[in-house]
Formats: C-alpha cells, sequence, structure tokens
C-alpha cells in the first residue's frame, strides 16, 4: 500500500471492511466520476455478500457513477465478483465495471468501450 499514499500521483482512498482492504484512484472516464479498484486486499477469501458491502461502502463514500477493475482469470476474487454484480468485458485484458446507478446499469456492451493494458490506468 505505501506505493499509493507515499507519493501519490492522483487521488487514492481506501475503504475498508471486516479484513478486506480496498484501494481505488478517483477519476473521470467519459465526463462521468469512476473508481478505479487498484487493489483490493484481504486476508481470507471475501463472500459475495462481504464484496457487496464494500461495494456499497465505496459508492456512499467516493460517490463515483461507477468502478472498475482489472482481474485476471485466475485471479482468487472474480467469480465472487462475477456474482456480486461486476460486468465482465468479453476481451483479453480482463477488464470489468460496476454500475452504481440506473444510468450506469444499462447494456455495458453497447457503449463504444476503448481499453488497452497501456492506457486503462491514465485519465
Amino acid at each position: 500500500m505505501w506505493r499509493f499514499f507515499s507519493f501519490p500521483l492522483f487521488d487514492y482512498r481506501v475503504v475498508l471492511y471486516k479484513d478486506i482492504a480496498l484501494i481505488a484512484r478517483m477519476g473521470r472516464r467519459f465526463g462521468l466520476p469512476e473508481a478505479q479498484i487498484m487493489e483490493i486486499l484481504f486476508t481470507q477469501l471475501p463472500s459475495v455478500n462481504d464484496i457487496k458491502q464494500v461495494f456499497n461502502m465505496m459508492h456512499k463514500e467516493l460517490k463515483p457513477v461507477f468502478f472498475s477493475f482489472t482481474c485476471s482469470n485466475q485471479h482468487p476474487l472474480k467469480p465472487i465478483l462475477a456474482r456480486s454484480g461486476m460486468f465482465f468485458f468479453k476481451s483479453k485484458i480482463h477488464f470489468c465495471v460496476y454500475g452504481l446507478n440506473d444510468a450506469t446499469k444499462t447494456d455495458f456492451e453497447s457503449i463504444p468501450w476503448i481499453i488497452s493494458p497501456a492506457l486503462f490506468h491514465r485519465y
């Protein structure tokens, strides 16, 4: 976690719940407030309800319109995130988003996303 807070180049925030620490970088995508999840740290694999609780806290505390996360197929959280409502794009970079209001819970596939690993962490 030191790399996010010792010499921050961006606005990083932490959401804590039980033994889960979520680190997000605040920014804008498509002109909308976004929280990019940089890390989800845990000592024990969280449940779907725990992840939903963290997402709810993230929404209330950080106030993004949506948040995004990149995780590999082998990431232990991927099936839990999928059951929690994350939308996983059909791409090789394993990018997913979570809409936080009715306007962003529309059909994510209809949005013309331009995502590349090199540009994902830039605004």
